[in-house]
């Protein structure tokens, strides 16, 4: 095999875990055939423009070694991804609407309202923001640093981890006016029943949740809005900081 192809290849299989596995529900929702054409052209396009390297060595190790930095890469936007699908997940619990979740033979799981506004408003943004250019971006950027198959078999650090809950802890902040509301609610309730033990609290209880809880998701939703970008920005940075780029 050249090593054109032999770059191609490897940088087809460091693109695999951003674009193959999803981590955003635009991506997720394309046919895999359509995602396995685009990540071979964008393979094709960006080793185009990287210099010839003879001394590549096809071998599992180093097939590992691409995969696992694809992974990296993608690690901070599924990070961010499932903080805001874990607390869209916790305020429909809350709300009385986990319920309501039917399967989508998209992505093979059960969606909830909450979560799936959420995680729809996070793939928006995504695309106007023209986040997916800065993922492109930085991915070129990191070819020139670590070029394809010269991976280090050490690419996992602490930075990682602090993406990880760097991502969780911005999405639960977004969103704690509407978890700690329904929880005032919920406390309140509790002391009613405690209170009036005839009453059926638990009836009375849903249709308050749900009104409180869609008027305290309305009002903090512009918040969202205001405060997704920035877990693009951790997303993009982090795993750039711990592969050693500047």
């Amino acid at each position: 095999m050249s090593p054109f192809l032999l770059s191609v290849l490897l940088v087809s299989v460091r693109l695999l875990p951003i674009l193959v596995v999803a981590p955003v529900a635009a991506f997720a929702r394309a046919p895999m055939m359509i995602r396995m054409v685009l990540t071979f052209a964008l393979a094709l396009v960006l080793t185009t423009a990287l210099p010839s390297n003879a001394s590549i060595q096809l071998g599992f190790a180093v097939i590992a070694g691409e995969l696992l930095l694809g992974a990296v890469m993608a690690f901070g936007f599924h990070a961010a991804y499932a903080g805001l699908d874990m607390a869209g997940k916790l305020i429909d619990t809350q709300m009385g609407l986990n319920a309501s979740g039917v399967f989508d033979p998209s992505t093979n799981n059960v969606t909830s309202i909450v979560a799936e506004l959420l995680t729809l408003t996070f793939m928006l943004l995504f695309i106007v923001l023209d986040v997916h250019h800065d993922l492109l971006r930085v991915f070129a950027a990191l070819l020139v640093i670590v070029p394809p198959g010269s991976v280090s078999g050490v690419v996992m650090s602490h930075e990682l981890a602090q993406v990880m809950t760097q991502q969780f802890l911005l999405a639960f902040m977004m969103l704690i006016p509407v978890i700690l509301g329904l929880w005032l609610v919920d406390a309140a309730f509790a002391f009613l029943a405690r209170s009036m033990p005839q009453a059926n609290i638990y009836f009375l209880a849903l249709p308050v949740k749900l009104g409180i809880g869609i008027l305290l998701l309305v009002l903090t939703l512009p918040l969202v809005v205001q405060r997704i970008p920035l877990l693009f920005e951790a997303a993009l940075r982090g795993p750039a900081r711990a592969l050693g780029a500047p």
